[in-house]
């Protein structure tokens, strides 16, 4: 065994962690391509947890959701409004799901994925737009946006929503929606999952 560490890593450091041991090769992450600055040691302990071998800050997620809901909403014209009946917290990792205030709190700056779909029923022949918001209505992520249209009376419409968003640590991501149908309608969010994972 000494032989062959020997030749692959020639006169290699031992890294001792826990009970685990592990070899350093005598080049640094940097010279390997990483991107990393620093001896192999210093960078991999600043990435990684070698007990569990898991990518430290790797997958950060958070979701909320609402099933089977009935209760109606009703929209003013031409003007955004929260979806406000979520009522479930879902797995999360570093990041707050918080379904009494209707939004996903990140904690950590970087790239998420933002990943919605929705079951919706209300008054016919209305085109309805959704779009994720952050910080209360304040922020619009334009690229993550949808229409649909309901047909008649009593039809269910989906939809989904996807995208990638660059987010700082504090801000809130919400579901948002609006029609232009010229008059106050009527929306029931029956089914609806917002989920949250960091990418970057």
């Amino acid at each position: 065994m000494s032989d062959y560490v020997t030749q692959v890593h020639p006169a290699p450091d031992v890294i001792n962690h826990g009970d685990a041991v592990h070899y350093k090769p005598e080049n640094s992450i940097t010279d390997a391509g990483l991107g990393y600055e620093g001896s192999a040691p210093d960078a991999l302990d600043d990435r990684f947890n070698f007990d569990s071998m898991e990518l430290v800050g790797a997958h950060a997620h958070g979701e909320i959701s609402v099933v089977e809901n009935s209760s109606s909403d009703s929209v003013d014209d031409a003007t955004w409004t929260q979806v406000t009946r979520f009522n479930t917290n879902g797995l999360s990792r570093t990041m707050t799901p918080d379904h009494t205030e209707d939004h996903i709190v990140v904690s950590e700056a970087g790239i998420y994925h933002i990943m919605i779909s929705c079951a919706f029923s209300g008054d016919a022949s209305v085109d309805w737009s959704f779009k994720v918001f952050c910080d209360n209505g304040t922020i619009a992520k334009d690229n993550v946006h949808t229409n649909r249209k309901l047909g008649g009376g009593g039809d269910i419409g989906s939809m989904s929503l996807n995208g990638l968003v660059q987010l700082t640590a504090g801000n809130t991501v919400e579901l948002w929606m609006k029609h232009s149908a010229g008059v106050s309608k009527a929306l029931v969010i029956e089914d609806c999952t917002m989920t949250l994972i960091r990418i970057g």
